[in-house]
């Protein structure tokens, strides 16, 4: 039996190569590389089909792999409902091209196939901090802003940091709107999941930022105080 591991990063997926069968600078390690749809019916007629770019080496019975989504559209048997339906796949084509390059030009052998997957096996979005997605263009390159890692959101990600990697790479991005249903503190962008003062907090903010803006919002009002106060001893004296 298989054990599946994903990845939140491209990257890190990449490393953990490297770092198992050390340098593979002559192209030997071999990186499985495919642009995949699955469907899934969503009312009667009507399916949804999900576009993925899925990266993925083994390791005994261990499959390492990192899913990345593409885009989703709706299908009427096999017709597409969504008028722009050539223009979404042109995107995940420019996706799947430009993960491809990026593996080449770090000097893995690219193998266009993926490891058969479990039916109900649920797989884990990731991401990869060196795509970047040009709304004006509706395509993927390099470099840029990560978009949000929230399945379906298309709003830029800011960095999110576990607690023992804040001075390396974000661990994950997301945007303000989702972060904290991830776990992550929309004010410092740092882990605070399973803390009760941040899960149940009516701000959506971590202890610290809570604290700070609260202290602030104290500072405010002692100087608007001292403000009124001075202005009506003028008054009075007047």
């Amino acid at each position: 039996m298989s054990h599946y591991i994903f990845y939140n990063r491209l990257e890190d997926l990449i490393d953990e190569l490297d770092f198992i069968f050390g340098d593979h600078g002559d192209g030997y390690h071999t990186v499985y590389a495919l642009p995949i749809s699955t469907t899934r019916q969503r009312a009667e007629f009507i399916s949804e089909e999900t576009m993925k770019v899925v990266t993925a080496f083994m390791l005994g019975d261990q499959v390492h792999c990192c899913h990345i989504l593409g885009g989703k559209t709706l299908l009427s048997g096999d017709t597409p409902l969504d008028s722009d339906h050539d223009e979404r796949k042109a995107c995940f084509d420019s996706l799947y091209d430009t993960i491809k390059v990026w593996l080449k030009l770090r000097k893995l052998r690219v193998r266009e196939a993926m490891v058969a997957m479990p039916k109900d096996l649920v797989g884990v979005n990731g991401w990869a901090n060196f795509l970047h997605y040009d709304k004006e263009t509706n395509r993927f390159t390099f470099g840029g802003q990560p978009l949000c890692q929230e399945e379906g959101c298309d709003n830029e990600g800011q960095a999110c940091y576990l607690p023992d990697d804040y001075e390396d790479e974000p661990s994950c991005w997301y945007c303000p709107e989702h972060m904290h249903a991830q776990g992550f503190c929309p004010g410092c962008h740092t882990f605070w999941g399973g803390v009760e003062a941040f899960d149940f907090s009516s701000v959506d903010l971590c202890p610290n930022c809570t604290d700070q803006i609260e202290s602030e919002l104290d500072d405010d009002y002692d100087e608007i105080q001292d403000t009124y106060m001075d202005f009506d001893v003028e008054t009075h004296s007047s």
